[in-house]
């Protein structure tokens, strides 16, 4: 059996996910549940993407022998001053509530003033130990009501125009090949082809 990842998440719709993009890995990927860590939490105080993505993974590879990879995600609009970013997942209780928050913050923007980005930061860490850092952005328009059924968060107000459609309607590996998850995914899987786990800290 190959060594085991730890996908410090337990978001299912983001350990399925990353199960896809990682899925030409070596190793056999977990999630916070089926490594028994769901009751641990990590507080997600950053001020940046990539400070919560080192801090989970960080704190998890204390736990957890094998190598920990943990992200950190949100929507930003940059006509408004970046919102939610970083608070992305905590600007209201439930993903309905904050879609429903988000699009009457931006019910007076119209046209280009509707861009939206995606953003991840992606960590890799082992032993409590720092490995690498990458990130994935992906631009596109928030819709003035969700589309689609598919995805989690926010995809269903992320209009991707190359695709001509909003990421819930975008089937998995559509979606995967151009998302900022995706783009970070990719550049963790150049650097473990360059740089195979185990790591000689």
């Amino acid at each position: 059996m190959s060594e085991p990842l730890l996908l410090a998440t337990s978001n299912p719709g983001k350990s399925e996910e990353f199960r896809r993009l990682l899925s030409s890995l070596p190793l056999t990927l977990i999630d916070l549940k089926e490594a028994g860590l769901e009751d641990y939490r990590v507080e997600e105080d950053g001020k940046t993407f990539s400070a919560n993505a080192w801090k989970k993974a960080l704190f998890y590879s204390r736990l957890f022998p094998g190598p920990v990879v943990a992200d950190d995600s949100g929507l930003l609009v940059p006509r408004l001053g970046g919102f939610p970013g970083v608070h992305s997942a905590r600007i209201a209780p439930t993903v309905q509530e904050r879609n429903l928050l988000l699009l009457q913050k931006a019910s007076s923007l119209k046209g280009p003033d509707r861009e939206a980005l995606f953003r991840t930061s992606l960590a890799l860490a082992w032993k409590g130990r720092k490995i690498a850092l990458f990130h994935g952005e992906v631009r596109g328009r928030l819709l003035e009501e969700p589309s689609g059924e598919g995805g989690f968060g926010y995809d269903p107000l992320f209009y991707y125009h190359p695709l001509r459609k909003s990421f819930a309607q975008a089937e998995g590996e559509s979606k995967n090949r151009v998302s900022h998850r995706g783009r970070a995914v990719e550049a963790l899987l150049r650097f473990l082809l360059v740089h195979p786990y185990p790591w000689d800290l």
